[in-house]
């Protein structure tokens, strides 16, 4: 019976031992694969806004909850992000009935799709402070590629970055097709970064 329960004690020495590596391993990997961050964003300054079209009139909205990841090295460009992540129920449109609408299933569905993100693939400079970002943007569990100039006003603290796009609503699948809601939206983001 000793020689048992000996061998079960190693054994279970041996598997705390296993757990306890495992555990080391997962947490330098986890650091190692995390991409580091040199940039803490302002949520004063940072603003995440569309407009779009409705019965000829210009509807604007914006979304007042928003996480942003970002690292800008000048000098190297492929170490450099600006990734989002919005929450649609921080929708705002003016109208409490409209934005409650636009939560629903025929559009934003957000119980299902509570995010909306934009993640970086590329980032290239043209001349100066202008720049083209090239990445993916999912809406609904839909992912499509984006491409559209931004500027960067570099102040050695902080970073200001200001960007402009269109995309199609109905490539996401927000609302159907009509001639009353125009397709097209227009989305404006600006955002400020304080370096570390």
């Amino acid at each position: 019976m000793q020689g048992i329960e000996k061998r079960k004690l190693i054994s279970n020495q041996n598997q705390t031992m296993k757990n306890y590596f495992l555990s080391i391993l997962f947490i330098v990997l986890s650091a190692t694969l995390l991409p580091a961050q040199n940039l803490i964003t302002d949520t004063t300054e940072t603003t995440i806004s569309f407009k779009i079209k409705n019965l000829g009139l210009n509807v604007e909205g914006s979304f007042s909850e928003f996480m942003v990841t970002a690292n800008f090295e000048e000098q190297n460009l492929q170490n450099s992000y600006f990734n989002g992540i919005v929450v649609v129920k921080s929708i705002d449109t003016g109208i409490n009935a409209r934005d409650n609408h636009l939560k629903k299933e025929d559009y934003f569905h957000q119980e299902k799709f509570p995010e909306i993100q934009l993640t970086t693939d590329k980032l290239e400079q043209s001349k100066n402070d202008q720049y083209d970002f090239t990445g993916r943007l999912t809406i609904k569990g839909k992912t499509k590629m984006v491409k559209f100039p931004i500027t960067i006003k570099n102040t050695g603290k902080s970073l200001m970055v200001k960007g402009n796009f269109e995309i199609d609503r109905l490539d996401f699948e927000v609302g159907e097709s009509s001639w009353i809601l125009k397709k097209k939206v227009k989305i404006s983001i600006k955002y400020k970064g304080n370096f570390k």
